[in-house]
This record gives structure tokens, C-alpha cells and sequence, in this order.
């Protein structure tokens, strides 16, 4: 077998309980880490040679503080390769729950992961969540982009056989229903527990009146999947009539952490990942941004060590300078890949244009920017209410000034901005992600 029943059992019990110290969960993850890498040399071929490029062995790694001798891989170095390299020796390819991510930062990658696995991943989730409140018998619902599912995200034609018993009930309904319809299905199954992407809920929320409010019963939101801003937040707050919690996840590691009950930043889920986050090269300090590296620590089918996801986060402020695992974030940026790039070397990350159309033009309701030449930007938006004849010129120079006249901005009024294939909604779009997928 690939992984050891005793390995899963304790698995198992992790999820049914929470390490009461940080000692405590830095020795359950130091302990399943050094049993992660034994796995991957044996069983896996690119870990194996990646070990072997730079002369690891398995027994170098005795626990957390070990993992930068680990070398840092990606996506790009994963998603040519075929499936008998990156899965375990033992393991039938065929077999594992396939989830292809979206592709915006290139080719995508096939995610490969045993039933038990994401059973299991989906269970820290589901305990993380429920400290905002409800229970077992709770009803969720999910409203989300349904045309391109896959086998593994499909919705079960038959509920399991816990759902009959009236726990975990769930209920997906698709995003582009009528209005009526979607709180008709809500109100009926009595749900608690709304969930689905920033763009989906926010759209929908503008639609509901009070009457429609009345008929609901949703104690708390769960958001995931595409950054939610504050106006995002603020307008699915007032439609809906409840308050939003972000979950920040992965198709890599499903679930990485959760925005905690008070709202004070995103807490990691450490029996799940290991996290660290590198600001050039070195682990970040409290209170500083750095892209993402996590180490799956359930992940034996297809693992995953030391595995950049291409995040921007900013590192929380109660972390321990002299420890390498972080177990809070202030906030997530968005992907490294959402960076303009302008001529000159001039970066500028997109968070810094959204804020002054967000928190200086009370007017627009939604926008999306995006950079069709190297130093151009065309921001589309949504206004709540139609601006005056000049507004447009006027909020273009603006930005136009802040970068002191070296790239050139027009908007532009829209009546929608549906989400992509995949179902997300794209924020921004950089002049290499624009043209890669334009060419593609």
C-alpha cells in the first residue's frame, strides 16, 4: 500500500481534534514531514531526482526548520510531466480524483489525489468553518458556475448516506438562475450556510429586496476562490444579510486557511499544510509580503513539497521571526502573476489602482482592469449610478497622475461582467496573462 493504515488512522484523528499547543502541532508536523519525504524519495521519480540534483537524503530532513534545504518547486516544473513521474510508485494514476486547475498562470496542471485524501482535506475544512457557527445538520448551499465541472466537482446524483440522515445536507444550485428561483430553493431547504465566489454572491446580492431577506434564514457566508475586496464584502454583507467569511484554499491543497471568527486576518490550517512565505529568497517577517511555498501534509498520492503556489500574501503579526512555518496571514494579495509590469522595470501590484477607484469613486459598483499594451490600462466598471459626462476622463487622469504620466488609462461603462469559463471572475488582467490567453 502507498501509505500505511496506521499513517491514515492518525490522520484521521487529527481532524477530529485540534493540537492544543503550537509545540504540539510542530511535532505532528515535523513527524508526518519525515515520513512525506521518505515517501516521495521511494516512491516518487521527480522527487527522487530532484533530491538527488543536490545530493538530499530522506534522513536530512528531521522536522520543519529542515525544509529550505528542500528545493522549491512549481507548477512549470510539474505539468509537462507525466503522471508516473509525479505520483507514487504504487499508485494507479487512473484511479485518483482528477482536478485540472484553471490555467491562468499557464498550462494546467492535473491534480491526482486518493478519495480518503480529499475526504479527509475536505473534513479540516468543514471543522475550521464550523467555529462560525451551525452544526452537523446545518444546510449549506453553494451557488457557482457550473458548465465546465469536472467528474470530481460534479454535484451526486444521490445523496451520501450521511446527507439522508440529515447531516452535511448541500445543495449546488447554478449561478445564473433567475433571482426567484434561488431564494425559493434557499428558503425551502431552510440554509444556514451560504457559499460560493466574491463575483457570484456580490452579483446576486444586488438583486435581493427586503421581502427576499425576510424569507431566509442564512446564519454566516463562506466566500473562497477569487480575492474578495471590502465594497465586495460591504455588498454581500447588505444583500444577503449576513456576514462574510473568506476561505482561502487551493485545487494543490484544497484548504490553507480560514478568515478567522473576529475577522483579524486568515489562521493557517496546520495540521493540513506547512507554510511558509519567501520575500527574495528569505522566509518574511511580520507584517511583510512574500509569495507562498506550502508542504501538503496529507497529499501521499501525488505530493506536493515545498510547492510555490504563486500567491502574494502578507505574513501575520504574530508570527515568530525565528520559525519557519507560519501559522496566520494579515491578507492575501492575489497572484504573483496579477502584477502590471510597465516599461521602464516598473511594477506595480493591481491592489494599489483598485484602491483608489474603490475607496475614491463611491459611484462604481464593480470594475476590472486590465493591460492591453505595456503601458496602457482599460478599466471597465459597473457604476451604481450613471456618472456625469466627464466623470470617466476625470478618474482616468487621476491614476494617469499617480503614475506621473507614464502610461495612459481609459474606462469604460459596462451592464455585466459575467465570470470565465472556470467560473471565476478575473479582477485583473496583465498584459502577459491578456495576450498569452488571447494567443491560446
Amino acid at each position: 500500500m502507498w501509505v500505511s493504515p496506521a499513517s491514515l488512522v492518525e490522520s484521521w484523528a487529527v481532524v477530529s481534534r485540534r493540537p492544543k499547543t503550537q509545540a504540539t502541532l510542530r511535532a505532528f508536523q515535523s513527524a508526518r514531514l519525515r515520513q512525506l519525504v521518505r515517501h516521495a524519495y521511494a516512491s516518487v521519480r521527480y522527487y527522487r531526482r530532484l533530491f538527488d540534483e543536490v545530493g538530499l537524503k530522506p534522513d536530512d530532513i528531521q522536522g520543519v526548520e529542515d525544509l529550505p534545504k528542500i528545493p522549491l518547486s512549481s507548477r512549470d516544473d510539474l505539468q509537462f510531466l507525466p503522471a508516473d513521474q509525479i505520483c507514487a510508485r504504487r499508485v494507479d494514476p487512473n484511479s485518483l480524483l482528477v482536478r485540472r486547475t484553471s490555467g491562468t498562470s499557464g498550462a494546467p496542471l492535473s491534480i491526482r489525489r486518493h478519495r480518503l485524501e480529499e475526504r479527509l482535506l475536505q473534513a479540516l475544512r468543514l471543522r475550521y468553518v464550523s467555529e462560525y457557527g451551525g452544526n452537523w445538520r446545518s444546510h449549506r448551499a453553494e451557488i457557482r458556475h457550473l458548465s465546465s465541472r469536472s467528474d470530481w466537482d460534479s454535484v451526486p446524483e444521490r445523496p451520501f448516506f450521511y446527507q439522508r440522515l440529515g447531516f452535511f445536507r448541500r445543495t449546488v444550485i447554478p449561478w445564473n438562475e433567475p433571482k426567484e428561483e434561488i431564494v425559493d430553493q434557499l428558503a425551502t431547504a431552510h440554509t444556514e450556510i451560504l457559499v460560493g465566489a466574491p463575483s457570484i454572491l456580490s452579483w446576486r446580492a444586488d438583486e435581493l429586496s427586503d421581502r427576499d431577506r425576510e424569507r431566509l434564514s442564512i446564519l454566516y457566508v463562506i466566500t473562497g476562490g477569487e480575492m474578495l475586496s471590502d465594497e465586495v464584502r460591504d455588498r454581500i454583507e447588505k444583500g444577503w444579510g449576513a456576514r462574510v467569511f473568506d476561505n482561502y484554499g487551493s485545487h494543490e491543497f484544497v484548504f490553507i486557511g480560514n478568515q478567522q471568527p473576529r475577522g483579524e486576518g486568515y489562521r493557517i490550517c496546520g495540521e493540513s499544510l506547512i507554510v511558509e512565505v519567501l520575500r527574495d529568497g528569505r522566509p518574511a517577517l511580520p507584517g511583510e509580503e512574500g509569495e507562498l511555498v506550502g508542504t501538503a501534509l496529507h497529499s501521499f498520492a501525488m505530493p506536493f513539497l515545498r510547492y510555490r503556489l504563486g500567491d502574494l500574501v502578507r505574513v501575520g503579526s504574530d508570527h515568530d521571526p525565528g520559525s519557519i512555518a507560519v501559522s496566520s496571514l494579515q491578507k492575501i494579495h492575489g497572484r504573483t502573476m496579477d502584477r502590471f509590469f510597465f516599461s521602464g522595470g516598473r511594477v506595480v501590484h493591481p491592489s494599489a489602482i483598485a484602491k483608489i477607484l474603490r475607496d475614491e469613486e463611491p459611484w462604481l459598483r464593480r470594475f476590472q482592469i486590465t493591460q492591453p499594451e505595456r503601458d496602457q490600462l482599460h478599466i471597465r466598471v459597473i457604476p451604481h449610478e450613471e456618472p456625469g459626462p466627464d466623470r470617466l476622463k476625470q478618474v482616468a487622469r487621476k491614476i494617469e497622475r499617480r503614475f506621473e504620466g507614464s502610461i495612459s488609462v481609459a474606462l469604460q461603462l459596462v451592464k455585466e461582467m459575467p465570470p470565465a469559463a472556470g467560473g471565476k471572475f478575473q479582477l485583473f488582467l496583465p498584459y502577459e496573462r491578456l495576450h498569452r490567453d488571447a494567443s491560446g
